[in-house]
């Protein structure tokens, strides 16, 4: 889309046309020619408002031939479903206009997770129009009882509004399903996709909080959530999808390189798996120094802890009327114990040898 300041002869303006306030240059006639977007401008020099129009081409839907060259659609499949590709062409022009009413649930949801603590980042999409006729066909192909119409294609398609939630570590997950299940109506049960080799303890966590854990054939993880959205009064259904940020990396290139075209192409899906199974090396790492962090957090505390104990126990000792060379000895078990790396042997050593004894 571009401005257009000055005026054209008919040839240039084909799709747009332009206009001042006392010298409107009238849309040209075209069929692609849709709408306009006015902006006023105040010129000081002049000491006059314009107004500038900009009209911009409605895209036309692709021919049935174009449509299946450009998705990598068999026309042999597409004929079998039995689908009618005018029919699908008035779910296109009806969903144009149905758009223009989805972005507003998506922010709407966008801000509501991204004030969630454990969500590192979020990112929406509106499905665009080929893309939903691309799914009903592909849909159709695979099972072909399946039957969405132009009457009912708002309601099959949950993901025409697509949300998702990013976190850093796999258990962060927890809170962000929790908060999922107390602010929005659910429709059915969310979904764990999971890959061969993931741990059981992990999927029995996504079971016991209301999950249906599914294994994915091509190693996808995520966690898939269909919820009712109301705003102002619309509702929409709308997918949001939580997973981790290798996960994401992960989902993204295989998207990008493979999905949907090359989804067996064996080069690509040997190599895929094999950074597949470094994203989820990746992600046990994260929580391992996640883990390491706390321990050793707890560590310096609790050695804090002791060697404000040891302190005590000099005084005690100090005060306790012992011969001096039972106190030289003593206090030389101490040094070694404060030279010891292994503060969890310290500690034991401590308890034994001088808890009892000294700190009543």
């Amino acid at each position: 889309m571009r401005w257009l300041t000055k005026s054209m002869t008919q040839k240039e303006t084909e799709g747009f046309a332009c206009g001042r306030a006392k010298k409107t240059v009238q849309a040209p006639e075209c069929n692609e020619v849709r709408g306009f977007f006015a902006l006023w401008e105040f010129n000081l020099k002049v000491n006059k408002y314009y107004i500038f129009y900009i009209f911009e081409k409605n895209e036309k839907m692709k021919t049935l031939t174009e449509f299946l060259l450009e998705y990598n659609i068999k026309k042999d499949d597409f004929d079998k479903t039995g689908l009618v590709w005018e029919d699908l062409c008035l779910i296109y022009e009806d969903y144009k206009i149905y758009k223009q009413s989805l972005e507003d649930p998506a922010i709407n949801i966008f801000n509501t997770l991204m004030k969630v603590k454990k969500v590192h980042y979020v990112r929406y999409r509106i499905k665009n129009e080929e893309h939903v006729i691309e799914k009903i066909i592909r849909k159709k192909i695979k099972d072909n009882k399946s039957n969405i119409t132009l009457e009912n294609y708002k309601e099959k398609l949950t993901d025409l509004v697509g949300v998702r939630a990013i976190h850093l570590f796999k258990e962060d997950w927890i809170e962000i399903n929790d908060y999922i299940n107390c602010t929005y109506k659910k429709k059915g049960k969310p979904i764990a996709y999971y890959r061969d080799g993931d741990k059981k303890k992990e999927l029995d966590i996504y079971i016991k909080r209301g999950c249906k854990a599914i294994r994915h054939n091509y190693g996808y993880r995520s966690i898939h959530y269909i919820i009712v959205s109301q705003y102002n009064l619309f509702k929409c259904n709308v997918e949001i999808q939580v997973r981790t940020i290798f996960e994401e990396a992960w989902s993204e290139i295989d998207h990008k390189i493979r999905y949907p075209y090359d989804l067996e192409h064996k080069i690509f899906l040997e190599y895929l798996m094999v950074f597949n199974r470094l994203a989820g090396a990746a992600d046990e790492m994260g929580t391992f120094i996640k883990h390491l962090q706390i321990d050793l957090e707890k560590d310096k505390t609790e050695s804090s802890n002791y060697i404000e104990t040891i302190k005590k126990l000099e005084e005690k000792i100090s005060q306790s009327g012992l011969e001096k060379s039972e106190i030289k000895s003593i206090k030389e078990d101490i040094e070694k114990l404060v030279n010891q790396e292994d503060i969890n042997n310290v500690r034991k050593i401590m308890i034994g040898k001088f808890m009892d004894k000294f700190i009543s």
